[in-house]
C-alpha cells in the first residue's frame, strides 16, 4: 500500500468510526416506558449544548452554550391512540384526524396538549429542551447532522418536486417513520411530520404576535423551516392546524 492510499483507507477508517459512534450513542440512551400511556421516553443527560443559529432568523441569535439539568422526552410524537386514553377536562376531542391510531395527534389547542401531558404524569418541554433533545451537543444544524434536508430524514417538501408529504399529500405520516433522521439522543420526528407545541410563551415575535412556541416544523414545511434551532409562534385566532401536535417530557 502507498502513501496515498493509506492516507485514503485512514479517512475512511475514522469516517466509519465517526458515525457508528454516533449511531451507537443513540443506540445507548436509557429509555424508559410510560405506565400511563405506554409511551417511550428517552434521557438527555445534563450538560451545556449549543442553542440557537447567528444564520438563522432573528429569534434565533446570538448562537449561545445554554446549561440544562438532565431530563426526559418523548421518543415520538404523541399519537392519536394515545391521546383517545386521556380522561382529563381539557382534552377535548380534536377537530380533525389524520391516520390511524399510530399517527400523530393533530388539530389540538396548547390547553389540550398540557392537558394530556400532566395527565400523563409529565409536561410539555420548554423549547430548550426541546432544542438540545433535537441537536445534541455539537451545533448540528438538524438532527441528523448537517447534511441538507431530504426526505431521506423527514416527513416534509423538500423542494425536489415532491411536494407536501414527501408527495403522500397533507397528512402526516405515522410516528417514527424516517428513522435515518433521528437524533443525537435516539429521539425521531424532530424534524418535519408535525410541528410541536412546548411550554414557552413568546410576547415578543414581530413576525405574528405573541403566541406559545412551535418547534420542528411539519409535513407543510421547506428545508429552512425544519431546523432545529427554528423557532415559530402560533397565536389568535389560530391556535391548530393538522400540521401541529406536541409530545412531552419530564425532570424525573
Amino acid at each position: 500500500m502507498n502513501t496515498k492510499q493509506g492516507i485514503m483507507a485512514l479517512l475512511v477508517l475514522v469516517l466509519g468510526l465517526s458515525v457508528s459512534s454516533c449511531r451507537s450513542s443513540a443506540a445507548s440512551t436509557p429509555t424508559k416506558v410510560s405506565p400511563v400511556d405506554g409511551m417511550t421516553l428517552v434521557y438527555v443527560p445534563a450538560g451545556e449544548f449549543t442553542m440557537g443559529s447567528n444564520d438563522g432568523d432573528f429569534d434565533e441569535k446570538p448562537q449561545r452554550t445554554v446549561y440544562l439539568d438532565a431530563f426526559w422526552i418523548d421518543k415520538t410524537e404523541v399519537t392519536q391512540g394515545m391521546y383517545a386514553k386521556c380522561t382529563a377536562e381539557d382534552c377535548t376531542k380534536p377537530t380533525c384526524k389524520n391516520g390511524g391510531d399510530d399517527h400523530p395527534v393533530v388539530c389540538v389547542k396548547w390547553v389540550n396538549a398540557n392537558a394530556y401531558c400532566q395527565w400523563a404524569g409529565r409536561r410539555l418541554p420548554t423549547e430548550t429542551e426541546w432544542e438540545k433533545a433535537a441537536r445534541g451537543t455539537d451545533g448540528r444544524i438538524y438532527p441528523w447532522g448537517n447534511e441538507p434536508a431530504t426526505c431521506e430524514y423527514a416527513v416534509m417538501d423538500d423542494l425536489t418536486g415532491s411536494g407536501n408529504g414527501c408527495g403522500e399529500g397533507n397528512s402526516a405520516w405515522k410516528v417514527g417513520s424516517k428513522p435515518k433522521g433521528v437524533s443525537p439522543y435516539g429521539v425521531l420526528d424532530m424534524a418535519g411530520n408535525v410541528a410541536e407545541w412546548v411550554s414557552d410563551w413568546e410576547s415578543l415575535d414581530a413576525a405574528n404576535g405573541a403566541g406559545y412556541v412551535l418547534r420542528g416544523g411539519s409535513y407543510l414545511s421547506i428545508p429552512s423551516t425544519v431546523r432545529s434551532s427554528k423557532r415559530e409562534v402560533l397565536h389568535a385566532p389560530v391556535d391548530k392546524y393538522d400540521g401541529l401536535g406536541f409530545r412531552c417530557g419530564t425532570s424525573q
